[in-house]
């Protein structure tokens, strides 16, 4: 594992939970349960590790394994012809059936621009420091078990979809975020904890729907100091958990369940 991703999943922890946690493998099953990530397969030329786009995109099917290449093998492969006859008399489904589909490849471990130390990743491009990812792209580092981060990112471990986002743990679907643990459809926030659909947060936990809140518990401002004393209670049974287990049973996809 990269040292410098895993000192940063120790930094994001530190500041998220005030608890610096180490092992970042130890956690992937955690960090990946709600993310769509990439799966490995062999090259059909050479047996190299090729990295696979996830299956949910498509139908929840994965390519055949003797159509799979790496990106830097596409020069490798022999140009295929069809001639007029190979045409002759095919509807829609025969083209596909019987042009498309023996001359096409999955192109798997796709590079944009410049990268570095990149573990496991299908699609990423203008990275450093990822693993586990997949669409991760335009000045993003130290992100794993992620999928479509996009545009400035940084310090980010198990999310999905998101845009200028730091120091999050399982943030999803949100745009200008920092800070945030387990939040879902967010735009604006920071240091928020098991949020969702929510705008212009500060210093908040388990609100829904709001907007412009700070030091709010269920949607109510309560003030600085009885804030911080509840949410150091909970941090450190978050941080206890998982340091234990490894993994937290209540996550924002959960959070109003019995």
């Amino acid at each position: 594992m990269d040292k410098e991703l895993e000192s940063q999943f120790t930094l994001t922890t530190k500041i998220l939970l005030g608890k610096p946690l180490s092992g970042l493998e130890q956690y992937a099953a955690w960090l990946g349960q709600s993310v769509p990530l990439p799966y490995p397969a062999k090259s059909a030329l050479s047996g190299k590790e090729v990295w696979v786009a996830p299956e949910q995109y498509f139908l929840g099917k994965r390519f055949n394994p003797e159509r799979i290449i790496s990106m830097d093998e596409i020069g490798k492969i022999p140009p295929q012809k069809a001639t007029e006859q190979d045409l002759e008399g095919l509807d829609v489904a025969g083209l596909v059936r019987n042009v498309v589909m023996p001359h096409a490849y999955y192109c798997g471990n796709f590079r944009y621009k410049t990268t570095m130390d990149v573990g496991r990743a299908s699609g990423t491009g203008d990275a450093s420091h990822v693993d586990m990812v997949e669409d991760t792209y335009h000045n993003t580092k130290n992100v794993a078990y992620a999928n479509c981060i996009l545009y400035d990112n940084q310090a980010v471990f198990g999310g999905h979809t998101l845009t200028y986002a730091q120091f999050c743990i399982h943030a999803y679907n949100s745009n200008h975020v920092a800070r945030c643990f387990e939040v879902e459809g967010c735009n604006s926030c920071s240091d928020a904890y098991f949020c969702h659909n929510c705008e212009g947060l500060m210093e908040c936990m388990f609100c829904f729907n709001v907007k412009s809140k700070r030091y709010a518990i269920g949607n109510v401002e309560v003030g600085k100091e009885k804030y911080m004393a509840v949410k150091k209670l909970v941090l450190e049974g978050i941080g206890a958990e998982l340091e234990k287990y490894k993994k937290l049973e209540r996550s924002i996809f959960n959070i109003g369940r019995r």
